[in-house]
């Protein structure tokens, strides 16, 4: 039941975003683009948890529908990040998500956005490693929420700069009386362009 509602919810969410970029709105505008960046993640847990941040990069494409002018829009992404965290005896874990953030408000002040909104992470794989790789996909949920947090700054010729923070609001682990949240900050450049 739970792949089904999974399942529902990224259906809506595409078939919604599609339907709204063939058929805009009376007074509607359309941006969209691309971003990469580099990341860092680490679990919020346990403070004996002996962790370090684990680097990795990640990317996405999103759609953004300017509701009020220039200043407040909806925005939602699609996109891959490598969350997890790399434990001090030189173990880390590599957690995969296809990642949906449906950001609820955009405000602009200016050339700078600042955003705030929920976000879906959907586990790809769970991989340990430790000289060798072993699949830990069994350790953890497979759905994870979240909550995000940026800003970013449009450049001239269709560039952006921006960072963002995720702040896990769900327990991952699959483990009983195991309680592990993901947290991830992202550092990207990204184009954008508007229709």
């Amino acid at each position: 039941m739970k792949k089904s509602l999974l399942t529902s919810i990224v259906v809506c969410l595409l078939l919604f975003t599609g339907k709204s970029i063939a058929q805009p709105l009376v007074g509607g505008r359309h941006e969209f683009g691309a971003l990469i960046g580099v990341q860092g993640a680490q679990f919020s847990a346990d403070p004996s948890i002996d962790q370090n941040m684990k680097i990795s990069v990640g990317g996405k494409l999103y759609w953004n529908y300017l509701i009020v002018g220039n200043l407040l829009s909806i925005r939602a992404e699609v996109g891959v990040d490598n969350w997890g965290t790399k434990m001090k005896s030189d173990t880390s874990l590599n957690l995969l998500y296809l990642t949906l953030p449906a950001v609820a408000a955009q405000v602009k002040f200016g050339p700078l956005k600042v955003y705030v909104g929920p976000q879906l992470n959907l586990l790809l794989s769970a991989k340990q490693k430790d000289g060798g790789s072993i699949d830990a996909k069994d350790l953890f949920k497979s759905t994870d929420i979240s909550g995000m947090a940026g800003a970013e700054v449009n450049l001239p010729f269709f560039i952006m700069l921006g960072a963002r923070y995720n702040f896990g609001l769900s327990n991952i682990s699959d483990i009983s009386e195991q309680k592990i949240k993901n947290g991830a900050f992202m550092v990207y450049v990204g184009v954008h362009f508007r229709r």
